[in-house]
């Protein structure tokens, strides 16, 4: 099991890593696509949701607002109102038909926000000023934050953080990762300026993106996990191999971009 995931992990980084690096339209695509598969991962996972039409609709509502909010977030207003009408009547015309709809419509919705539109904004951040170092570091902190909870917790780990939802995240664990992640936002402040040209940026703020991703990011996984147990099902799809689906790989990122992207809209990390 560790060869496989190591396998896939040697595959995918260096994709992602020149992808990132590049930004753009090559990067916007492989996010929409990702966000996309994620939402056909959903649609089959989720009961109430099973049948074509759901694997159909959801990647398309989930892609409208995503590209929409990357591209053109002055229309995300408008295309938000436009699939969530798109989506009422689907379900309306569903229930006409004699299939129970109301949980199959909350999960369509949900499913639509939760990986269109904070999904949008991995791609939302490689377009800010300074957004190849932005992102690197949005990405590489959810990276350390998961690996250095893991180690903590299995060095460390005797308090059980979630025990019924998630029995191997620990306070231990959760502590090592604030911890471990501050420093690394430290570090890439010093590292900032060789990537990013000579801008500045500060450790302080460095710091904080560390401590309020290992915060923040457990709970994309728990979410996920809570999902996942609600349906019965180990991993989301099969597409990553031993990791499972490509829902069980951006989970933390889908709450750790859009947290990013405001506290530099913001100007909190100035």
């Amino acid at each position: 099991m560790l060869k496989d995931r190591l396998l896939v992990a040697a595959m995918l980084v260096p994709i992602a890593t020149i992808l990132m690096w590049l930004g753009g339209l090559p990067y916007q695509i492989a996010i929409w696509a990702l966000l996309g598969v994620g939402a056909y991962e959903y649609a089959r996972m989720v009961p109430d949701l099973r049948g074509d039409y759901a694997a159909i609709a959801l990647p398309i509502g989930v892609l409208a607002l995503a590209i929409v909010n990357t591209r053109m977030p002055y229309y995300t207003n408008v295309t938000t109102v436009l699939v969530l009408f798109g989506i009422t009547v689907l379900y309306l015309r569903r229930y006409e038909q004699g299939h129970p709809s109301l949980h199959g419509w909350a999960f369509m919705i949900a499913g639509v926000f939760y990986i269109g539109v904070l999904g949008s904004y991995l791609a939302s951040i490689r377009g800010l000023d300074a957004g190849r170092s932005w992102t690197f570091l949005m990405l590489f902190a959810v990276w350390v934050a998961d690996s250095a909870a893991y180690a903590a917790g299995r060095t460390f780990g005797k308090h059980k953080l979630v025990p019924r939802l998630s029995p191997n995240k620990t306070w231990e664990g959760l502590i090592g990762s604030l911890i471990i992640t501050t420093l690394f936002g430290v570090l890439w402040a010093w590292l900032w300026p060789q990537i990013s040209a000579g801008a500045a940026f500060s450790w302080q703020a460095g710091a904080l993106v560390g401590f309020l991703v290992a915060l923040i990011s457990p709970f994309g996984d728990l979410a996920m996990s809570m999902l996942k147990r609600q349906v019965a099902v180990k991993d989301t799809g099969t597409l990553m191999g031993a990791h499972g689906g490509v829902l069980d790989r951006i989970d933390s990122w889908l709450l750790a971009a859009p947290l990013v992207f405001f506290l530099i809209s913001l100007n909190l990390l100035s």
